[in-house]
């Protein structure tokens, strides 16, 4: 039986350790509730645990942690972050845009309605070039006159 401190509880709980190849290749018996660590070929480690009342090859025990599944968590939640961010200034610079645009058109509005009313001539778009021409037109006068 473990030898217990003055203060309660174990002096130390130990975790079994090897390499993932060792551990693999004799696939011991892992005791109920056995932490162990295990270094893997790249020299990070994973955590595997047996959680049950009886013991259990190796290889039947599930991971609880694995340094390189945590590595890339992180590295995935700062990607996503940092992709919501700039999505969230798309959506701002677009939103700046849509203003832009809605700000154009009611001040082009605002001129077409003076434009219309002018009297005496009329804006004509120019087919050919693209241009605006300016024509005169008739007044009730003239063509009471004419």
């Amino acid at each position: 039986m473990a030898s217990t401190s003055p203060f309660g509880g174990y002096k130390r709980i130990q975790f079994s350790g090897d390499t993932a190849d060792n551990f693999e290749k004799y696939n011991p018996a892992c005791r109920p509730y056995e932490p162990i660590a295990v270094r893997k070929a790249n020299g990070h480690i994973c955590v595997k645990m047996n959680c049950t009342a009886e013991d259990m090859p190796y290889n039947d025990i599930p991971i609880i942690w694995d340094q390189d599944v945590a590595e890339r968590l992180e590295s995935d939640l700062a990607e996503s972050q940092k992709a919501a961010s700039d999505a969230k200034q798309s959506e701002t610079t677009a939103k700046e845009y849509a203003k832009n645009a809605a700000d154009a058109l009611t001040e082009v509005n605002g001129k077409a309605a003076a434009i219309m009313e002018c009297t005496g001539f009329k804006f004509v778009i120019n087919a050919a070039d693209g241009g605006i021409d300016i024509v005169p037109t008739e007044t009730k006068e003239e063509n009471a006159n004419g």
